[in-house]
């Protein structure tokens, strides 16, 4: 068996993993269908990209990009931002959240 046959075996496992994981989750109401179905499919499509490297370079070539690899950084990296962003728009939600009930706190506790 060649190297890269070893190497798609041993990723595509755990790539089946995660989407296992994921399902669990779901069905334990840890996330949500929408978060689920977006996680589904980007273990989906690095499957697809697993088994068929090939995809990566047509679907490059198509918009115009080089390689499939730089395609695949480049989608990468714009998923990673966007994950980077709704975790600081989270953040600062749960920031005001926990501002407003320990300024409600500290006013029930001075009334008392």
């Amino acid at each position: 068996m060649g190297t890269l046959i070893i190497f798609q075996f041993i990723l595509g496992g755990i790539i089946l993993l995660i989407l296992v994981g994921v399902l669990q989750r779901f069905r334990a109401r840890h996330l949500s269908a929408r978060s689920s179905l977006l996680w589904g499919f980007v273990w989906v499509c690095a499957g697809v990209a697993l088994i068929f490297p090939e995809t990566t370079t047509i679907i490059a070539n198509h918009l115009g990009i080089g390689r499939g690899t730089d395609f695949v950084l480049y989608i990468g990296f714009a998923f990673i931002f966007f994950l980077l962003f709704r975790i600081q728009l989270k953040i600062e939600t749960l920031s005001r959240e926990i501002t407003v009930a320990v300024r409600k706190d500290a006013i029930e506790s001075a009334k008392k």
